[in-house]
C-alpha cells in the first residue's frame, strides 16, 4: 500500500530532481506534436488531391512523431510529482519482522562494512576499467551506481574514439572513389546498432568486453576487406553520408566526455570517519535480552520520523532449559527511517549549481538535438524521392536522433539522484550466564515470600556502533548504497548510557506494587494478627470481647 506524505512533515520533504529533465522532454514533446500536427494536416490535404496512396507515408510520419511527443510528455509528467509508499527508500538489508529473530547475508555484509569502516567499490578486471579508475582518482568512493554508470560509460567512449579513428583511417586508406560513401553506410549501420544496443542495456549491470572486442575487430580489419570488395560494389550515385557519420562520432564522443564530467563532479566527498563504538561491561540479574528491548525504545525516541526503523539483526537470548549455565551472544542491528539530505532548489538554483554544471549542459544538448530531429523529420516528409537531398535529410534525422536519444539516457541517471540521511545502531551482548531460583521472605514463618528463576551474568560484554550513514538512490526504485559514514559520539555515550542506567534500575524480587496488591496486603496483615492473638484465624473486625472491655 503507498501513501503520500504529508507536506507539513519536513523530514519527508523529497526535492524533485528532474525538474529542468521534465522542462527539456516537454519542450522537445511540444515540438514533435506541433510538427507532427501539421505533418498530418499536408497528409490529409494530398490525400484529397491524389488519393491515400500519394500521402501514406506522410501520414506515418505524423503518426509516428504523435507518439513519439506522447511518450516524452507521459514520462515527464510521471516525474512531476511522487506518491511515496511508506517504505521508501529501500532498505540496506532485508527487514526482520516484529517478534522474529533473524539476520541476513546482506546484513552480515553491513555489519562488516561498518566494522571495517569501510565503502564498496567496484574493482577493475579489465583495461579500460583500470584506465578509468586511473584518470578519476575519486571515483573508488563514489557511491557504487555511479561506479557502474562510470564503466558503462566510458567503456562506451572509448569504442567511439576508436570507430572515429578507424573510420579516419578508412578514409585515408580510400582516397576519392566511386564506392567511398558505402563505407560511411556501413560504419553509419554498425555505430547505431551498436549503441541502440548499449544505450538500452542495464545501467548498473557489469561491462562485458565482448562487444567492444568485437568492435575492435570490426576496425581493424573492415578497411582492409572494403578496399578487397569495395570496388564491386554499385555506386550511390550522390547520396554522400560520410559527413553524417563523422559528425555523429564526433558529437557522441561529446555526449559521453560531458556525462563523466558531469559524474565526476557528483562525486562529491562524503564523511568517512569510524563508527562511535563504546563498550561496557555489566553484572545482572535478568534476561540479558531485556537490553535489546530496551535500546529499540531509545532509538525509537530518537528518530525524528514517525515511522517505524528498520530492524534488519535480532537475535536475543536463548536460554537453554536443560542446562544452568552456559555462553550466550545476542544481537541487534537497526537503521532509523531515512530522511531526505537535500533540499528544494529552482530551476535557476540547479542552472548555478557547480555540481549539475555539466549535467544540464548534456541536457540541453539532448534537447538541441531533439528539436533539430523533429525539425529534419519535418522537413524529410514534405520531401519526395526524386527529389536532390531527401536520403541525406532523412540521415540527418537518424544522427540527431542517436545523439538526443544517448545524450537522454546519459544524463537520466544522473537527474535521478536522491540522498538521504540515517542512523546505524548495532548492539552485541556476549557473556556467560547461571540459572538459578532465588527466594526472598522468611520461608516457615513469615506469612509473604516470593520466589523467582534469574538469569544472573557476572561479565556481561556490552558492545555498541552507532554511524550515521549517508545513502544515495538513483530514480525512485532504485537501490540505496552508502558513500560517508561518520561516528556520533556523543549519541553513542547518551545510548549506552541509558543502557546501563536500565540494567541498574532491573530488580530480581517479585514483590506487589499495584495498588490493588497493597489493598490486600493490608488486608492479609490484619489476618494473621488475628491469628497471632488468638491462636486461630481471625477476620479484621470480629475479634472477642472480654468482660472488663465491655
Amino acid at each position: 500500500m503507498s501513501v503520500e506524505i504529508e507536506d507539513r512533515d519536513r523530514v519527508n520533504k523529497i526535492p524533485n530532481p528532474y525538474v529542468i529533465e521534465n522542462w527539456a522532454l516537454l519542450i522537445v514533446a511540444a515540438a514533435a506534436f506541433a510538427a507532427g500536427l501539421m505533418i498530418l494536416l499536408d497528409g490529409r490535404a494530398q490525400w484529397l488531391a491524389a488519393g491515400a496512396g500519394a500521402s501514406l507515408a506522410p501520414i506515418l510520419i505524423g503518426v509516428a512523431l504523435w507518439g513519439t511527443a506522447f511518450r516524452l510528455a507521459a514520462s515527464a509528467l510521471s516525474q512531476l510529482r511522487f506518491i511515496l509508499p511508506v517504505d521508501y527508500p529501500k532498505s540496506l538489508c532485508p527487514v526482520v519482522a516484529d517478534n522474529v529473530s533473524g539476520s541476513s547475508n546482506a546484513a552480515e555484509n553491513l555489519k562488516d562494512q561498518i566494522r571495517k569502516n569501510a565503502l564498496l567499490f567496484v574493482p577493475p578486471q579489465d583495461a579500460v576499467s583500470n584506465l578509468l579508475y586511473t584518470l578519476i582518482k575519486g571515483i573508488t568512493r563514489a557511491p557504487i551506481q555511479l561506479q557502474y554508470f562510470a564503466r558503462r560509460n566510458f567503456a562506451n567512449l572509448c569504442a567511439v574514439a576508436l570507430a572515429l579513428a578507424s573510420y579516419v583511417f578508412s578514409l585515408f586508406l580510400m582516397g576519392t572513389t566511386p564506392f567511398e560513401n558505402w563505407l560511411g553506410v556501413a560504419y553509419g549501420v554498425v555505430m547505431v546498432f551498436w549503441l541502440l544496443r548499449t544505450i538500452n542495456a542495464n545501467a548498473t549491470a557489469e561491462v562485458s568486453m565482448r562487444p567492444l572486442i568485437i568492435l575492435t575487430v570490426f576496425a581493424i580489419f573492415f578497411p582492409v576487406a572494403f578496399l578487397l570488395v569495395g570496388q564491386s560494389l554499385p555506386t550511390l550515385g550522390d547520396v554522400a553520408v560520410n559527413w553524417h557519420v563523422g559528425f555523429m562520432l564526433v558529437a557522441l564522443l561529446a555526449v559521453y566526455g560531458l556525462f563523466l564530467a558531469a559524474l565526476k563532479s557528483q562525486l562529491g566527498s562524503g564523511v568517512n570517519t569510524p563508527p562511535a563504538m563504546k563498550q561496557a561491561v555489566l553484572s545482572v540479574n535478568f534476561n540479558p535480552s531485556e537490553l535489546i528491548g530496551e535500546l529499540e525504545r531509545v532509538v525509537a525516541r530518537s528518530n525524528p520520523t514517525r515511522l517505524p526503523n528498520r530492524r534488519y539483526i535480532r537475535i536475543p537470548f536463548q536460554l537453554d532449559a536443560s542446562r544452568e549455565a552456559g555462553e550466550f551472544r545476542a544481537e541487534f542491528l537497526e537503521e532509523t527511517q531515512p530522511v531526505s539530505a537535500g533540499r528544494r532548489e529552482t530551476a535557476q538554483e540547479m542552472l548555478g549549481s557547480p555540481r549539475r554544471l555539466w549535467l544540464v549542459v548534456l541536457t540541453v544538448l539532448m534537447t538541441l538535438a531533439g528539436l533539430a530531429c523533429v525539425f529534419l523529420v519535418y522537413r524529410f516528409a514534405g520531401m519526395s524521392w526524386e527529389e536532390t537531398g531527401t536520403l541525406e535529410t532523412g540521415a540527418w534525422a537518424i544522427v540527431a536522433y542517436t545523439i538526443a536519444l544517448a545524450a537522454r539516457r546519459a544524463a537520466h541517471v544522473l537527474w535521478g539522484r536522491f540522498d538521504f540521511q540515517s542512523r546505524l545502531v548495532w548492539m552485541e551482548l556476549t557473556g556467560v550466564y547461571n540459572t538459578a531460583s532465588a527466594a526472598v521472605g522468611n520461608q516457615f514463618t513469615g506469612n509473604y515470600s516470593t520466589q523467582k528463576r534469574v538469569v544472573n551474568v557476572e561479565n556481561l560484554t556490552l558492545t555498541l556502533w552507532v554511524t550515521d550513514l549517508e545513502t544515495v538512490t538513483f530514480g525512485k526504485d532504485g537501490d540505496r548504497s552508502i558513500y560517508g559514514m561518520s561516528g556520533p559520539q556523543e549519541a553513542a555515550d547518551a545510548t549506552i548510557g541509558a543502557l546501563v542506567r536500565f540494567s541498574e534500575g532491573q530488580s530480581m524480587i517479585v514483590a506487589p506494587g499495584t495498588a490493588a496488591d497493597l489493598e490486600r496486603m493490608s488486608a492479609l496483615s490484619a489476618f494473621n494478627q488475628g491469628a497471632g492473638n488468638t491462636g486461630r484465624p481471625t477476620l479484621p473486625g470480629t475479634e472477642k470481647r472480654t468482660d472488663s472491655e465491655s
